[in-house]
């Protein structure tokens, strides 16, 4: 119900006829309707309004979208054309036309066989989206890579109407990658050619290295045999001295220990590759080291030092009672023999070299001083690095740092006290351990109790004889051969109850003789080599061996041999 008409009639006037109603109420009838039209179409206007009002507002949010899409298109590297089902082009847009020599719309009405027809690849592709196919690829043309996408426009039955391509220009970034590529291939090249020079640098200091270490194996070993030389020569020159027997015995325990000590140099090859735990510890009285030293070291601090017409004062001041260490006797003796060397050298025109002990609580000192030329504190601070030397090149910079890492070994510090022209005092602090387990550095003296026959195989004929002499002084029976075929064919014609073979012969070596012998029998084999602790550390103790012996040979290590092979 739109509304409500009403009409009033005056019924006091009775002359009013029924034609007079009829025409009242046909015209109550049509002013209702042309009230209700009115009202109609007043809100039809009012709808049509608001219906105008939203379609501008979308046709304004359409033509901002489109001026925003048109700015990226235009303004980004892109390519965006469309074609209808004839393959005429129907749109081209976007800035990646310029990189083509193009402007927008250049390309509008005209066949994508007529603008790329020297192209049969874009055709291809243009072809197969226009079949419904949706697909992406990189596409190459005049020399620049565009990605991309490929979209069909389909009606309303699904058939292909046309299609929108969007290209991106991706030759910047094609190019990039290849310069990255090129860059990592370059970087790789001079990786490989780092690692080559590397490699050549790593042996050259290894065999820079492999001189330095034998230059102090052969400075060590000079000092060892510095007193065996001397003191041979001594007796071989003034035979007369074998009559003092106490001032011979002297002499020959010099030789023996200097001899000891050469193979202890060599021995310490072993550092290399052995752990520090395999090291001989015993109970070390450093009084005894330092007396030893003396002995061992006169040859030059005196005897070399007056034929060069220059005199050095020995002064020995030792503690007494003094407490005992753990240690290897033979690197302490190494190491306080280095220090009284370098003292020496440090006063050609003579002086005052000191010795001293010292208990200090829980720990025991030995100081080695001299009054010659010092150092500066620069050289003092360096003086215990590796390769670093004053004695130009006759220096090998490896005796102090050899002393400092002995030292360390020990849990030692070792202290430097010196100045420029007055001198200097190096100090060795060792820790006293008494109640750590001590292995006694006494080798086994005993002899097996009985007699044995035994075959000695060995090339040196001062080697085998030694070692013959060894075995008679113990009273056992020996045979000798002079190579491995030698020692097989006297082993077949006899009967023994111990061999002892050399590793290196002639004709037939140890391992093959060793092998030969274990085919027939489980006699006890000794192999006696100049590698033998190197092979006991590394494993490589040969098939069929039951122990391995090293050069120099000791009486007391063959007799501990022997015992340990017969006795298993």
């Amino acid at each position: 119900m739109i509304g409500v008409l009403e009409m009033y009639q005056d019924v006091t006037d009775d002359l009013a006829t029924t034609r007079q109603n009829s025409l009242r109420f046909a015209l109550a009838g049509s002013l209702s309707m042309g009230a209700f039209l009115f009202l109609v179409v007043s809100r039809a206007d009012k709808v049509i309004a608001r219906g105008r009002d939203r379609l501008l507002d979308q046709q304004r949010k359409l033509q901002e979208g489109a001026e925003r899409l048109h700015t990226v298109v235009t303004g980004a590297p892109v390519l965006l054309y469309s074609l209808d089902r004839d393959g005429v082009i129907t749109l081209s847009e976007g800035k990646g036309l310029e990189a083509l020599g193009l402007q927008p719309g250049d390309l509008v009405g005209k066949s994508i066989s007529e603008v790329y027809g020297d192209s049969p690849e874009v055709l291809r592709d243009n072809r197969r989206a226009l079949t419904g196919e949706t697909f992406a690829l990189t596409l190459d043309t005049e020399g620049l890579a565009f990605e991309t996408r490929f979209t069909p426009v389909t009606d309303i039955d699904g058939s292909a109407e046309g299609i929108i391509c969007v290209g991106v220009d991706i030759t910047d970034r094609i190019a990039a990658e290849r310069a990255v590529r090129d860059s990592n291939n370059r970087l790789e090249e001079a990786l490989l050619e780092l690692q080559q020079t590397q490699h050549q640098v790593v042996q050259q200091e290894r065999l820079r290295a492999l001189g330095t270490m034998a230059s102090g194996i052969a400075h060590d070993s000079n000092n060892a045999l510095a007193p065996i030389l001397g003191y041979s020569d001594l007796l071989l020159q003034y035979p007369d001295t074998l009559d003092d027997r106490e001032k011979s015995s002297d002499y020959l325990r010099s030789i023996n220990t200097s001899a000891a000590d050469a193979a202890a140099v060599v021995d310490r090859l072993r550092e290399f590759y052995r752990h520090r735990e395999d090291a001989i510890v015993s109970q070390v009285d450093l009084n005894q080291i330092v007396r030893e030293v003396i002995s061992m070291t006169q040859p030059r601090w005196k005897d070399v030092a007056q034929a060069k017409g220059s005199n050095i004062e020995f002064q020995v001041q030792l503690a007494d009672n003094l407490p005992l260490i753990q240690g290897d006797v033979s690197n302490l003796r190494t190491a306080l023999t280095n220090l009284v060397f370098n003292s020496v050298d440090a006063m050609p025109n003579g002086g005052t070299l000191s010795l001293s002990t010292i208990a200090l609580g829980d720990q025991v000192a030995m100081s080695v001083s001299d009054t010659g030329t010092g150092m500066t504190e620069e050289i003092r601070r360096r003086a215990l690095e590796p390769f670093f030397t004053t004695k130009a090149e006759s220096g090998t910079g490896l005796g102090l740092a050899m002393v400092y890492g002995i030292v360390q070994r020990h849990e030692g510090r070792i202290d430097i006290h010196s100045g420029l022209g007055r001198g200097t005092t190096i100090t060795i602090r060792l820790p006293v351990q008494m109640e750590q387990s001590t292995t006694t550095n006494r080798t086994d003296d005993r002899v097996v109790a009985r007699s044995l026959r035994v075959l000695v195989a060995n090339d040196d004929p001062a080697v085998r004889l030694l070692i013959k002499d060894f075995l008679t002084r113990d009273g056992h029976s020996v045979e000798s051969a002079v190579d491995g075929r030698e020692a097989l064919k006297k082993f077949g014609e006899g009967k023994f109850d111990l061999v002892v073979a050399d590793r290196g012969m002639p004709n037939l070596g140890g391992d093959q003789l060793v092998a030969a012998i274990r085919a027939k029998s489980e006699v006890p084999i000794i192999m006696v080599t100049g590698f033998g602790n190197m092979m006991v550390d590394s494993g490589e103790r040969p098939a069929g061996v039951d122990f391995c012996l090293s050069k120099p040979l000791e009486i007391a290590a063959l007799r501990k041999a022997i015992l340990t092979v017969v006795n298993s």
